[in-house]
């Protein structure tokens, strides 16, 4: 959780010098990714593309739209870069992630597997390639890349809960507790690891371990029925397969 009066505070100062000054532009740029002010970076990543145009901060435009939802404005950022002889990997990684939030996996798909092709050991594009094969059905090379960004240091949890969105998928729902659990008990759950452990732990006929999950302000009728449509729907497992997916773009900064 940040400080929000020291953040506000050292806003307004910052927000009082000069923009001609370069080291107050890069002051300014990392109290606003700091404070996750993605709306006030898109104004100030366009504003430096005017004055100069360069792939960084195209990319870092297209970045910011995409954590503010705007997938479409991230694509059209980077059409001049992806119309290029040669696409550089963090281009077509972002471009692919626009796809996936776009929900043109294909697309998405293809675009990430040439981002492979030449940066083959990056964790992002193998994480972002694994819920791509997901979205198509790919089971198989979806957990192949997780377990290769997983090998390359990416971020445990995230890889952690995608590997058991596919175990529930697959049906193997203990497997997907077995992986869950320990993050849900060490307090580093999210409310993704949670929803996912909830529906591992009703799959499996579980309902104790649900109902101390949804908490003392739920009824015991409210419990039971929300257990009885986790365990009873199988629609579910496949709808939460693409959104329950740890998104990338929690990694994007």
């Amino acid at each position: 959780m940040y400080k929000f009066m020291s953040v506000l505070c050292c806003f307004l100062i910052v927000g009082c010098m000069s923009t001609n000054d370069p080291k107050a532009s890069l002051d300014k740029e990392a109290l606003l990714l700091q404070a996750q002010n993605y709306s006030e970076l898109v104004g100030l990543y366009k504003a430096e593309l005017i004055k100069k145009d360069t792939p960084e901060t195209r990319i870092k435009l297209a970045r910011s739209y995409l954590m503010i939802k705007d997938a479409d404005s991230a694509l059209f950022t980077l059409q001049p870069l992806m119309a290029q002889k040669k696409v550089q990997p963090d281009v077509l990684l972002v471009n692919a992630s626009a796809h996936y939030e776009l929900g043109n996996f294909k697309l998405g798909l293809a675009e990430i597997i040439r981002a492979l092709d030449s940066d083959a050991g990056n964790a992002e594009i193998q994480n972002l390639a694994g819920l791509l094969y997901a979205a198509n059905g790919d089971y198989n090379h979806a957990r192949t890349q997780f377990n290769h960004a997983r090998t390359n240091f990416y971020n445990d949890i995230t890889i952690k809960n995608n590997l058991a969105v596919l175990d529930i998928i697959e049906g193997h729902y203990l497997d997907a507790v077995q992986r869950l659990m320990p993050i849900y008990t060490n307090d580093q759950a999210d409310a993704q690891v949670e929803a996912n452990l909830m529906l591992a732990l009703a799959k499996l006929g579980n309902f104790d371990y649900v109902r101390s999950m949804l908490g003392p302000e739920i009824t015991e009728e409210e419990a039971f029925n929300h257990f009885a449509a986790l365990r009873n729907s199988e629609a579910i497992v496949q709808h939460v397969a693409e959104p329950i997916l740890s998104s990338k773009k929690q990694e994007l900064q």
